[in-house]
């Protein structure tokens, strides 16, 4: 039996997809399990499968093998529910009405999801009013901006005060005011004890947000990373910048410098301290170190690679989500 806490659990879960090319494997094995008042975010590239997963949690799509049970129950029951407690977010189906007015829009999913007719007006006001959309109330949804929509989509699944709140890419098409407004509110209902599954590709918001990680790559699960674990499972680098174009030093790995975690090893390195070697722009690479390595050990080491003089700069760099994601995900 799960412990008491755990309210959704997947056990070796599959979920295929019948292609013309074949069969494609959205999902494979995964295994997990989500308690009562966690942010619990779902990070990976596009189709790595989170989607999938999200779907399978809303009880949209069945799983090709495996269980997945919800307070002990078992789908396909047990997500009926699930809905009836959650809000739903899908990115690629909003709960909005483009014909609708501001106000009747939302009133429509409210009274659906059965919020009293009693409080229902000052529930809808009050949504609207905590998503910047009070004034735009009378105003027909198909009118308003992408990021006026989304605000629109978040105030639908939340106006019935959901115990689980499941987000697919919240902020898609939302501006900065937004965006902070969402993660405020996503504050406040976690920090009430609320569960909240948060599917993004911010990496921002997962840090600011999420209690516990979960990355996924090509539909495994590949790494579960607590949040006050973060920093203790980082290592800082130092980055160590080079003059020499051309192939000096033979194939290296372009790539956004600052999120750089992989790339070959310097043949000369090998059997030292080892460093990944990255081209920064025609004239500079870079070397990474992993670790808290002391300067001047970097620097003995760099000597048997490169003349000295070679050497631009010597930068310690902070490992941070975004640094994990990409060494998780390229690696």
């Amino acid at each position: 039996m799960p412990p008491d806490d755990t309210i959704l659990e997947f056990a070796s879960v599959s979920r295929d997809y019948a292609t013309k090319d074949g069969v494609v494997q959205a999902l494979r094995n995964v295994s997990l399990s989500i308690r009562k008042g966690e942010c619990v975010g779902l990070l990976g590239p596009n189709g790595a499968g989170k989607t999938t997963l999200i779907k399978i949690i809303g009880g949209l799509i069945t799983p090709t093998a495996g269980d997945v049970t919800f307070r002990g129950r078992k789908y396909p029951e047990a997500s009926r529910s699930l809905r009836s407690q959650a809000g739903f977010l899908l990115v690629e189906s909003r709960p909005i009405y483009q014909k609708l007015t501001v106000w009747n829009s939302i009133k429509f999913f409210a009274t659906l999801y059965g919020v009293p007719k009693r409080k229902l007006h000052e529930t809808i006001d009050y949504w609207l009013a905590r998503l910047g959309l009070l004034e735009r109330k009378h105003e027909y949804v198909e009118n308003l901006s992408t990021s006026l929509q989304q605000r629109l989509a978040l105030a639908s699944v939340l106006c019935h005060d959901p115990g689980i709140l499941i987000l697919d890419e919240p902020t898609t098409g939302m501006d900065q005011n937004a965006m902070a407004s969402f993660r405020e509110i996503v504050r406040e209902i976690h920090h009430s004890g609320k569960t909240v599954i948060l599917c993004t590709h911010d990496l921002r918001e997962a840090q600011e947000l999420c209690t516990r990680m979960l990355f996924v790559k090509e539909g495994r699960l590949i790494r579960e990373v607590m949040a006050n674990e973060l920093q203790s499972i980082q290592l800082n680098s130092t980055y160590v910048y080079v003059k020499g174009g051309g192939t000096q030093f033979g194939k290296t790995t372009d790539a956004d410098p600052e999120h750089v975690s992989a790339g070959p090893r310097p043949p000369a390195a090998r059997g030292g301290m080892g460093g990944h070697l990255t081209r920064v722009d025609d004239e500079t690479v870079r070397f990474t170190f992993r670790g808290d390595l002391p300067f001047q050990d970097v620097l003995a080491e760099m000597r048997t690679i490169v003349d000295e003089k070679q050497i631009i700069d010597v930068v310690k760099h902070e490992t941070t989500l975004e640094d994990m994601y990409f060494g998780l995900i390229n690696g």
